[in-house]
């Protein structure tokens, strides 16, 4: 039996979310999968009388991003200890699974990172009208990697870090790991060391091959 206080308690809990069975989505059931998790937050009861009816989500690009998600292992996992505005929560859920989310004719749609035959450009009333169309090319020095720190499941849900280089060869020379340049960064939606390491080298690859916006 235990006695006295305890000082504090950690637990591990899983989210309940509609998974798709390959026809439609079913009832709740644990997963991690950024899809099934937008679509939770989307009809959340926290909303209330501002929960977003299922005509209102594209959900042909939603199952598009289940099915992604799945093909790739990623998920998405964190603890929300603060408040924060819903739009950055859905970006950041959806971030974890290479996605973004577009209003398309009064839809919440997504856009998918995967790869494709061609490339795109998004152009809206945001970026056309308000700003006029434009392009920019960014000469910025990029880092020789990233050095990512993020909560890994892995050894008891603690802070942990580890180093992303564009050039994986940098990590086996010593003396180029100690003069390469490194951007800190936290990735507080994924737990699992492997897919941040994946994450890391996506965005240092978006950095170096998208320097348009």
């Amino acid at each position: 039996a235990l006695k006295g206080n305890m000082d504090a308690m950690n637990c591990v809990v899983s989210s309940l979310a509609p998974v798709w069975d390959g026809e439609q989505w079913g009832g709740l059931e644990e997963t991690s999968n950024p899809a099934s998790l937008t679509k939770m937050l989307f009809s959340h009861p926290s909303l209330k009388d501002y929960k977003y009816p299922a005509d209102s989500i594209d959900n042909d690009k939603l199952v598009e991003l289940y099915d992604y998600c799945e093909d790739c292992g990623f998920e998405c996992n964190t603890v929300l200890v603060q408040q924060q505005k819903f739009g950055d929560i859905i970006r950041n859920v959806l971030a974890t699974g290479h996605a973004f989310p577009v209003l398309d004719n009064n839809q919440y749609s997504f856009i998918i990172d995967n790869p494709q035959a061609y490339p795109f450009h998004i152009l809206n009333n945001q970026n056309i009208l308000s700003e006029g169309l434009q392009n920019t090319k960014n000469f910025d020095e990029l880092p020789d990697g990233l050095e990512i720190s993020f909560i890994n499941k892995g050894v008891d849900y603690k802070q942990d870090r580890i180093e992303c280089y564009y050039d994986d060869s940098i990590a086996d020379d010593p003396t180029r790991r100690a003069q390469a340049k490194l951007e800190k960064v936290e990735y507080k939606f994924v737990t699992d060391r492997v897919q941040a390491w994946r994450l890391g080298k996506y965005n240092l690859a978006k950095r170096k091959l998208r320097p348009e916006t």
